[in-house]
């Protein structure tokens, strides 16, 4: 039996994270998902999360992501993520976020000038910003110690 997966997860700007793990926790537009090796073909999105990858020696890492899907293929044995955004938790910009949403609510503040589609979109984005916001938080302060207890055997 196998005791790891091929992980790969990127952005369209770079590979944030590419090898062999043993275990993966995941929040999903679904709800919260542990993924072992040989899971069952799956595919689902992603709005804002926070990724716990486990390797085979037991080293933990966060990795924070946001508008994206991800896709698990029990033939190969490989899961791949595909986001909009995606940090390693250890070296999240936190800074890059605030000055985006910034932005963001000085472009809602003159909603009059702006389409229905682009006061949503914004407003959306704002929504996803708090969310990753309170994600880094949550891994700064507690360092996610238990994660999600309910999906622990």
């Amino acid at each position: 039996m196998e005791t790891t997966f091929q992980v790969h997860i990127q952005t369209p700007d770079a590979v944030v994270y590419d090898g062999p793990i043993t275990l993966m926790q995941i929040a999903t537009d679904d709800g919260v998902i542990e993924i072992h090796p040989r899971h069952m073909n799956l595919v689902t999105t992603v709005a804002a999360s926070r990724v716990k990858v486990v390797t085979l020696d037991g080293t933990t890492q966060y990795i924070i992501v946001r508008h994206g899907v991800i896709e698990f293929n029990t033939l190969n044995n490989t899961c791949t993520g595909l986001f909009f955004s995606a940090q390693l938790a250890s070296s999240f910009k936190q800074e890059s976020l605030l000055d985006y949403r910034e932005r963001i609510l000085k472009d809602l503040a003159q909603s009059d000038k702006l389409s229905r589609y682009h006061i949503d979109f914004l407003q959306n984005e704002s929504m996803s910003i708090e969310k990753l916001l309170l994600i880094q938080e949550e891994v700064q302060t507690t360092k996610c110690v238990d994660d999600y207890p309910h999906l622990t055997p």
